[in-house]
């Protein structure tokens, strides 16, 4: 399991079933609207739910499939809206520069932060009509297991097969 919390509303992914949500104290965990796809990871940042290593085919949104290297994100300041428009700003792209999965998602500051096994990847909202950019910023250094990343005094810490590292 991996989960977030968006203002009082707890969301939880586990890429086995649809995101889960939960907006009352010890409340039942209950189907998140608007279809989104199956995720192994999730981060909250900027008013976006964010979606990684994804699974869309039963979302009834595209027939495609896995993608374990895909982010999604929700439509802006809404949580339970999922279908790719400039309108909503929800959307989704492949982080295919280097190959590989990603194995963490991380809101830092004002962005997000998906690692891959050798690589880093900054994703900055901008706005329409291309919504997110994402840019390599190493193709040699990334995360080495899922739960290997911290945050600590504005930088964050994480383990590579090479070594430990700070990404300020």
């Amino acid at each position: 399991w991996d989960a977030a919390a968006w203002g009082n509303v707890i969301i939880a992914t586990n890429y086995l079933d649809a995101p889960l949500k939960s907006s009352t104290k010890g409340g039942a965990l209950t189907s998140l609207g608007g279809t989104p796809p199956k995720a192994r990871y999730i981060a909250v940042n900027q008013n976006f739910v964010m979606l990684a290593d994804t699974d869309d085919s039963v979302s009834g949104i595209d027939d495609s499939g896995t993608y374990p290297d895909m982010v999604w994100w929700s439509g802006i300041s809404n949580h339970e809206s999922w279908a790719a428009s400039v309108a909503t700003q929800a959307g989704n792209v492949r982080l295919l520069d280097t190959p590989g999965p990603i194995v963490k998602l991380v809101a830092f500051r004002d962005k997000f932060v998906a690692f891959k096994a050798n690589s880093i990847y900054v994703g900055e909202y901008i706005g329409p009509p291309l919504l997110f950019a994402w840019r390599l910023v190493s193709s040699r250094v990334g995360l080495s297991a899922s739960e290997g990343v911290c945050e600590l005094d504005s930088r964050l810490y994480f383990v590579h097969d090479s070594g430990f590292y700070e990404f300020d």
